[in-house]
């Protein structure tokens, strides 16, 4: 795989998340009743419009009586239409999420690795190989990407966590002879509040945002996200195009579970947290 496909594959699953056309469910959210208890998973994002509180669409994630989850869907309120809809089927080490794709999990439940294509809307195209490693603590350290046929990874993304968060990501291409910067972040934290069992927010997780509800991919960060500042790289490693995001009004359950959130920023950098105003469902088991 050459930096060019990398840049396209990334920069067009990068747009899905970026489309105005926010999802939505229409109710289930009472901020009157906020989830209480020990044992509760986010199941929906709600993207509202700011003005109004008026949903748009959303990210929803269904799970069993055991929090198992089995599907997985988003539904644009603009249209009055579901735009994603896919049954999670687990069998043994694996959890197929479509005909094609499917995530590894090992002994501890956290993802190994997600197999799925260069182009997931072409099941033709290669097939691509994400790889992540955690340490100790199960923090998420690095993801590797490996393409169809290639036994060294043609891409890399390096996790540096502080304080319990993730404070900065570096993703590089990896080919001898052609490496090159691709992207980097930086993230900041409100250190006064704990949150709950929130998800994991990665802001290269392009291959796997749909099913971050859904997917335990390490130790979670500690605190509210407040800021991510993102930086893209084009072919030769120079910076084409800087993102900030920044997160306020956060809303919280009396026992610690974020309830909502306002996102600004033109372009999301974390694809499932979209501009505007973000509402969070869970089911508690």
């Amino acid at each position: 795989m050459n930096r060019l496909e990398i840049s396209v594959a990334v920069f067009s699953l990068l747009l899905l998340g970026s489309c105005k056309k926010e999802f939505s469910v229409e109710n289930g959210f009472d901020p009157n009743n906020p989830p209480l208890g020990n044992n509760c998973r986010l199941s929906s994002i709600i993207s509202a419009d700011s003005a109004t509180s008026v949903g748009l669409g959303s990210f929803n994630t269904r799970f069993d009586a055991n929090l198992v989850a089995n599907q997985v869907d988003a539904y644009d309120s603009i249209q009055g239409a579901s735009v994603f809809n896919t049954a999670l089927v687990s069998r043994g080490d694996t959890l197929r999420v479509s005909a094609n794709e499917y995530f590894l999990i090992g002994s501890n439940k956290r993802a190994l690795s997600f197999h799925s294509h260069v182009n997931p809307a072409d099941p033709t195209s290669n097939y691509i190989d994400f790889i992540y490693s955690y340490d100790g603590s199960g923090y998420l350290t690095k993801k590797e990407i490996f393409r169809e046929g290639v036994a060294i990874p043609v891409v890399r993304y390096v996790y540096v966590w502080a304080g319990g968060n993730l404070a900065s990501v570096d993703g590089s291409v990896v080919i001898p002879g052609q490496e090159a910067k691709l992207f980097s972040a930086t993230m900041q934290y409100d250190s006064t509040r704990t949150i709950r069992n929130f998800m994991p927010l990665f802001p290269d997780g392009y291959e796997h945002f749909t099913y971050d509800m859904a997917v335990d991919l390490g130790t979670r960060n500690r605190n509210p996200l407040l800021r991510i500042d993102a930086n893209y790289y084009d072919g030769s490693g120079n910076v084409n195009n800087t993102v900030t995001n920044l997160f306020s009004g956060h809303k919280y359950s009396a026992d610690n579970y974020l309830l909502e959130c306002d996102v600004t920023g033109s372009t999301p950098v974390i694809s499932t947290l979209l501009p505007g105003k973000n509402k969070f469902v869970y089911t508690c088991k």
